[in-house]
């Protein structure tokens, strides 16, 4: 396994592009896929969703577009409704 580190603004190249070459399109379609359900490990929301949550929350600052993963999207929106996260997220003054 190879850490990618990703400096949006020191490339000229699209963040997509950046991503594409790095191999992170490809690990987005199989977490996507895995988003079907209520949470990334089955039925029950865990750590491992809780931190998906906070990566995939990251690329928005990225710029990176993850509309396609319509899957991973709907997960995006079900665990940002979660009250817990909202709470979280409004004392990190993330949210208002």
């Amino acid at each position: 396994m190879h850490e990618i580190v990703l400096f949006p603004d020191a490339c000229s190249l699209s963040p997509n592009i950046v991503a594409r070459e790095a191999g992170i399109e490809l690990r987005l379609e199989k977490i996507d896929m895995k988003t079907k359900t209520v949470a990334v490990a089955g039925d029950k929301f865990t750590v491992a969703d809780a931190y998906l949550f906070t990566l995939t929350t990251w690329a928005r600052g990225l710029k990176l577009d993850l509309t396609r993963f319509v899957h991973l999207v709907e997960f995006q929106d079900r665990v940002a409704q979660r009250p817990a996260v909202r709470a979280a997220m409004k004392a990190e003054g993330l949210i208002n």
